[in-house]
Parts: C-alpha cells; structure tokens; sequence
C-alpha cells in the first residue's frame, strides 16, 4: 500500500483532533515538541523490537507480525501529530527537523532532565 498525500493530511488532521481531545481532557496547554519526538523514538523501538528473530541474531524466536503493525500505527500516530503541528504553521516537517528543534528546545531551555530525554 502506498500512502497518498491527501490521506496523509487527512490522518494528520484526524491525529491534530485526537491531540486536541487528549489536551483539554487533561487540561494541557500543549505538549512540547521533544516529547513527541521521545514518544515516537519508544514506538519506534518497540515495533522494531517485535521483529525479534529478524534482527536480533541471539535469539530464535520469529517476528510477530500483528504487533509490528500495531507498534508501528502507534509511531505513526506520533509522527501524524507532529506533521500536523508543522503544517498548522506553514511546511512540512522532516525527522531532521524534529530532531533539531528537540535539541533547539534543550539548549534553550538547558534542563538536566530534558538533555537526558534527548
């Protein structure tokens, strides 16, 4: 399957109305962009780490399938948020984007618990 921009942007705006929800849910102002770039990094991981056999050399057991794909929506969930966030603000986002402004926000803000998160 190939993801077409226009469902691309639909599920960035659908994620931006989740992300809404969850804000006033918990009464948020916001959540900062090296969060959701931390909680991507976990999704990541943890869909990569379901393929188990296929990249971990020390182990026999096989890749499980229907939780990769479950890890890897929800990393794409974070992602879809972080996209919307950028084109509510004029342009598309990259992951090297991200990854700068996680690390402009540390620097701006130089706490000791941020740096270790990033």
């Amino acid at each position: 399957m190939i993801l077409q921009v226009g469902t691309w942007l639909l599920l960035c705006e659908k994620q931006a109305q989740f992300d809404q929800h969850v804000l006033e849910q918990y009464k948020l102002t916001g959540v900062p962009i090296w969060e959701r770039t931390t909680a991507y990094r976990v999704e990541a991981a943890e869909c990569i780490n379901e393929l188990k056999g296929a990249w971990k050399w020390w182990t026999v057991k096989e890749p499980q399938r229907k939780q990769f794909i479950e890890e890897l929506v929800d990393a794409l969930k974070f992602i879809a948020g972080i996209a919307a966030i950028d084109i509510v603000s004029g342009g598309p986002i990259g992951y090297h984007a991200m990854i700068h402004r996680s690390y402009t926000h540390y620097v701006r803000k130089n706490d000791e618990m941020k740096r270790l998160c990033f």
